[in-house]
């Protein structure tokens, strides 16, 4: 890395998210802002406590987040059985599963929905039944390939992302004062995009190529990808690029 290089990073993703990505920036010794671009809102609790209700005995719940998991332990009319199994992607998911169930069977080796998918369906048995909780804007990848395995996928949608509305006056990007910015999501970059007037150039991090894409369609320039979630997986693509 050119440690010469004063990198001034712009987080955009919650705000309690960024909190905690800007405390890690700043003990590697990097300058941080912080522009909240989306909101977490959960899914009425009526219809997911009717959901679930519906559920029979589930062989395995998979969670692809941690808010996935914060917001289904908040299912007062659900526990998870200590015979079901539980699999989780990438290392902050991991730990929100063991804050809130004291366990996690499984976590996956790679951190993007293709590899975690074969991944799962290398471990789960056919005819096993699964609970797949996700955001409601999540990609369907990992149900349809475990349903292509004859596994027995039931989805539900526990929380939504949703990107910051448009402001009616923007922020002008040069007084914000930064060089990098960090999207982790394709609503991340809405969210920027609807507060900020791109009127000078940064040098852009993504998390994934869905949001690689959803950053090139609004004419936003990615200069790398990290296929892992996650602060890590930016720095090292950071890293490689400088």
């Amino acid at each position: 890395m050119n440690i010469e290089y004063n990198y001034r990073i712009l987080l955009t993703r919650s705000k309690e998210d960024s909190i905690n990505w800007s405390s890690k920036i700043k003990e590697i010794g990097f300058h941080s802002t912080i522009l909240p671009c989306i909101d977490f809102i959960s899914i009425e609790k009526s219809k997911l406590n009717k959901k679930i209700s519906q559920i029979q005995k589930i062989d395995w719940i998979v969670f692809t987040s941690r808010k996935g998991v914060e917001y289904f332990s908040k299912i007062n009319s659900y526990k998870i059985s200590t015979d079901t199994k539980i699999a989780a992607i990438g290392q902050a998911t991991e730990d929100s599963c063991k804050n809130y169930f004291n366990r996690v069977n499984y976590v996956g080796v790679e951190s993007n929905s293709i590899s975690f998918s074969k991944e799962l369906v290398s471990i789960i048995d056919k005819g096993s039944k699964v609970l797949l909780a996700v955001a409601e804007n999540a990609n369907n990848i990992i149900e349809k390939k475990l349903i292509s395995e004859d596994i027995l996928c039931e989805r539900i949608n526990i929380y939504r992302t949703e990107p910051i509305k448009q402001l009616n006056k923007k922020k002008l990007l040069s007084e914000i004062n930064i060089n990098t910015i960090f999207f982790a999501s394709p609503s991340a970059v809405q969210g920027f995009v609807n507060q900020v007037e791109n009127d000078v150039e940064a040098k852009v991090y993504t998390i994934g190529n869905t949001t690689k894409k959803k950053a090139e369609s609004l004419g936003i320039k990615v200069m790398g990808v990290s296929e892992k979630p996650g602060l890590e997986g930016l720095i090292r693509v950071m890293n490689e690029y400088s």
